[in-house]
């Protein structure tokens, strides 16, 4: 039958009901019952779901009902029906309601996919109970095609001498939405006399073409505030959506004067029909399923249960890298590096541990310019004599797993013994980068370097911290989810030093600087010479324990030099020192230096000269504590 026709067939049902009902009119007494209209809200699921029902009484009385039933949903998730429906009700042996009623449904389901349903119903009312039987039969087709789409099952790396490659798995299919023939049963129960609160217990079934049939239970309970409002709680639990909890809301206006507790026969004859067991929490009424088909075997699958990943696709291959550079604690040693070839630091035949020296790091930049350079597990010099050792440009230093499919993470990350140099356009990404040069050791310097990126990384420790964790002059770098811990020594008093207009972007990460420097002052952050800092969700910890200096400072920017926090937290622990300062710029009025500080927290402590800040400092919603004293920064 084409489907034009059985849509308009499932159009008249209703109307060809009210045919052969049209003898029963004929007993009536020539009046209706009053009209109830009832509304419904309900959230906690898949969406927020609106209600309405209007139950319209053709023909009744005390003792019967011929009504038309217009009912409408709609859910945030962009899902509705709005149905039709036609039934009669009548008191049998003045020992229940039984009633019957047939519903022609338009819903649209997930994936903006519309159906056309029949639902034919029964139903019996006593004064504390009730009990309903619901069918739902597709009338206008059970699929609707979305279309060809590619699915990307999965991706891996693969290497080949020092080529890098990203090879896809993909699933070409053909996808549709599809609904199926269901029925749902629920009986209810006010549990207590003279209270209207009532209980409820329910089951559906629903077979979709091609999946696995779905079967649910559903619990529920509600209680009339007064005659009008009431509150209600439902559970749903079935094999495609597991547990589904909402509450809600609902009002009702018209229809017979009802008492919501022990009400009589009569005065249900204008109640809702209750409908749609199986889709709580979305907007249609009915579950549906994804299918997709594969193009190349025919072969379905539900996208709900990842089937599709047992499916035979396609796949393809992509070229990351041709310079990469592999070491390993197992890799052929070849002298310290010199004499490398294109044989030497492949996949297949990667490079010692001694290899990655400055003779190593050089040959491989003639050999493979910009060096993409991996290393597994395992400990690693970063050393050129007693110095630090020197990336040329381009060249990046990446700690990986095993098997160099994936970054390394917490312990299994590579150690590096020194401190690096950046020439620029550098990368140090998932290392752990540990000073055995000595106190004073500078962590990572750069003279002019430009994209320079620190990321997923720990540079020192409590136990060996850096003199200096980072000094930048005329440089730019980023420094992303990492750690960073210096303890200041003779010279330089700072943990990190910004010069010659650098650039410096803080995300994710935290500075631990602590240390008793012989000069006065102590700082964590010092910017110059028109540089530029922004903390992003951030931590800066700035101690100094030594009472014998004069003063300790967060942050200090100077000569037209900037810096930006945002959401992060900062602390500054001088103990008993005279001065302690958070933020600080010169307060010669020809120093355009300014600090902007948002959100996030300012804590200071220290002796009777500790402030929050100094000089062009503005601040918008930050929690500041001066020595326990807790109050809000205002600029």
């Amino acid at each position: 039958m084409p489907k034009e026709r059985r849509v308009f067939k499932l159009s008249v049902l209703p109307l060809a009901l009210l045919s052969c009902c049209a003898g029963s009119l004929n007993a009536f007494a020539g009046g209706y019952l009053p009209p109830r209209l009832s509304v419904n809200a309900n959230a906690g699921g898949s969406a927020t779901v609106g209600q309405a029902d209007l139950l319209l009484s053709l023909k009744g009385d005390e003792r019967r009902n011929l009504y038309l039933d217009p009912q409408a949903a709609y859910g945030t998730d962009e899902q509705w029906y709005a149905d039709l429906g036609l039934g009669y009700r009548w008191i049998q042996n003045d020992a229940a309601i039984l009633g019957g009623y047939v519903f022609a449904s338009r819903s649209q389901v997930g994936r903006q996919c519309g159906f056309w349903i029949a639902n034919p119903g029964v139903e019996a009312l006593g004064s504390r109970w009730d009990a309903r039987i619901n069918g739902y039969i597709p009338v206008g087709g059970r699929s609707d095609d979305l279309g060809i789409f590619q699915f990307n099952q999965s991706s891996r790396f693969v290497f080949s001498g020092h080529t890098a490659r990203i090879v896809t798995t993909y699933l070409t299919g053909d996808e549709s939405q599809q609904i199926g023939d269901g029925v749902d049963a629920k009986v209810a129960y006010q549990i207590f006399r003279g209270l209207p609160l009532k209980a409820s217990l329910g089951g559906y079934f629903f077979a979709i073409p091609n999946t696995d049939n779905i079967r649910g239970g559903a619990a529920g309970l509600e209680y009339w505030m007064d005659r009008n409002v009431k509150v209600f709680a439902n559970y749903t639990y079935d094999n495609l959506q597991h547990g589904t909890v909402v509450g809600g809301l609902a009002v009702s206006f018209g229809g017979v004067d009802e008492s919501r507790a022990d009400p009589s026969l009569s005065e249900r004859l204008t109640d809702p029909v209750e409908r749609y067991l199986a889709n709580l929490g979305h907007g249609s009424g009915i579950p549906s399923e994804t299918l997709l088909t594969n193009l190349q075997t025919g072969q379905k699958s539900v996208l709900s249960n990842r089937s599709i990943n047992s499916l035979t696709g396609g796949s393809s291959s992509q070229i990351l890298l041709t310079d990469a550079a592999f070491f390993s604690q197992t890799g052929t040693p070849n002298n310290g590096g010199v004499g490398l070839n294109m044989t030497n630091c492949t996949f297949e035949n990667p490079c010692a541990a001694s290899d990655f020296s400055q003779t190593g790091v050089n040959t491989l930049n003639v050999l493979l310019p910009n060096t993409v350079m991996f290393f597994n597990g395992g400990t690693y010099p970063a050393t050129n004599g007693s110095s630090a050792l020197t990336l040329n440009n381009g060249q990046g230093v990446f700690g990986m797993n095993a098997n160099y499919s994936a970054s390394a993470s917490g312990a299994a990350r590579p150690t590096f013994n020194g401190a690096f140099i950046l020439n620029g356009n550098n990368t140090l990404d998932s290392l752990i980068l540990n000073n055995s040069l000595g106190a004073t050791a500078i962590a990572i310097t750069s003279n002019g370097g430009q994209n320079l990126v620190i990321s997923n990384s720990t540079i020192g420790s409590a136990a060996t911290p850096y003199g200096v964790g980072m000094i930048l002059v005329g440089a730019n770098a980023n420094l992303k989810g990492s750690n960073v811990s210096v303890s200041p020594q003779a010279g330089i008093a700072s943990g990190i030093l910004l010069l010659g207009s650098s650039t410096l972007d803080v995300v994710s990460s935290t500075l631990n600087i602590s240390g008793n420097p012989s000069s006065p002052t102590l700082s964590g952050i010092t910017l110059d010479a028109g540089s530029f800092l922004e903390i992003v969700n951030s931590q800066l910890n700035v101690t100094a324990p030594n009472p014998s200096f004069n003063s300790t400072i967060g942050i200090l920017a100077q000569n037209g030099s900037d810096v930006i926090i945002d959401e992060s937290t900062i602390t500054v622990n001088g103990t008993t020192r005279t001065s302690v300062v958070g933020l600080e710029t010169p307060l010669n009025i020809a120093d355009d230096s300014g600090i902007s500080m948002i959100a996030g927290t300012l804590t200071i402590l220290g002796g009777s000269d500790s402030r929050v800040s100094d000089g062009d400092v503005a601040f918008l919603g930050t929690a500041c504590t001066v020595n326990g004293n807790i109050f809000n920064c205002q600029s």
